[in-house]
Parts: structure tokens; C-alpha cells; sequence
């Protein structure tokens, strides 16, 4: 008996431990998911795009859809999607102003575009940024 009970345990130990590093992997997901957002909040700031000049514009954009890239990468969960949900707006809302004064493509547009086409949300999270998506996609078009 004592044997049987041994050898149950001995086999579950490994997967408890895969559980274990499942929950470290998608804890340290939605921690580089908070920091992209409070990189991406202090970004954005007070923008005054009728003050700034073209070439400030442009670094800002380029910092800013690095940010939203980056972000994106880091969604593994439906947490994660909620912190990058409300990172992600504020940024969508100042990004269409830049690009219209621009008048032309956002700088780093290529590389969103990439992370939007190979981003396959799973397990809800479509249903959380589905909107967000929809518009980082047409904000890169």
C-alpha cells in the first residue's frame, strides 16, 4: 500500500512542478506587460503635437508603436490583455493624431503589423482587445 501511494506521488510531483512554472511564466507575463504600460503611460504624457516639430513627432511615434509591439508580445493571458487593453488606448488615440499631422506612415508600422498578423489571441482574450486590435490594424494600414 504504502508502496502504491509511493509511486502515485512520485508520478504527480513532475507535474505539480509544471504547474508550478506555468504560473512563474504567466506571472512574469503580466509583469512585463504592467511595465510596457507605465513605459507607454509616461510616453504619451501631455502631448502637444501643434507644438512639436516633425522630427520629435517621429521619435515620439517610433517609441510609442515600440511600446504597443512590445505589449503586444507580452499578452499570454486575459490579465495581461486588460493591462495592455488600457495601455493601448490612450496610445491608439494619440498615434491617429500623429500620423494624420505626418501624413504619411507611422515609423515602426512594419514591425506592429508583423506582431498583429502573428497574434493569435486564445482563451478570451480576442473577446478582451478584439477593438484594440481592430484599430491598431487600421491605424497601421
Amino acid at each position: 500500500m504504502k508502496t502504491k501511494l509511493f509511486l502515485s506521488l512520485s508520478l504527480a510531483l513532475p507535474m505539480f512542478a509544471s504547474c508550478g512554472e506555468a504560473t512563474d511564466a504567466a506571472s512574469k507575463a503580466g509583469d512585463a506587460a504592467s511595465s510596457v504600460a507605465e513605459k507607454a503611460a509616461d510616453a504619451v504624457g501631455d502631448l502637444d503635437l501643434d507644438n512639436m516639430g516633425m522630427d520629435a513627432i517621429k521619435e515620439k511615434a517610433t517609441g510609442l508603436m515600440g511600446n504597443l509591439t512590445e505589449g503586444l508580445g507580452g499578452i499570454k493571458d486575459v490579465a495581461s490583455a486588460e493591462k495592455f487593453k488600457a495601455m493601448a488606448g490612450p496610445i491608439v488615440e494619440s498615434l491617429g493624431g500623429m500620423k494624420e499631422k505626418l501624413g504619411t506612415a507611422l515609423p515602426g508600422a512594419d514591425a506592429l503589423k508583423g506582431a498583429l498578423s502573428s497574434f493569435k489571441p486564445e482563451g478570451g482574450i480576442g473577446d478582451v482587445i478584439g477593438p484594440i486590435i481592430e484599430k491598431l490594424k487600421a491605424l497601421v494600414n
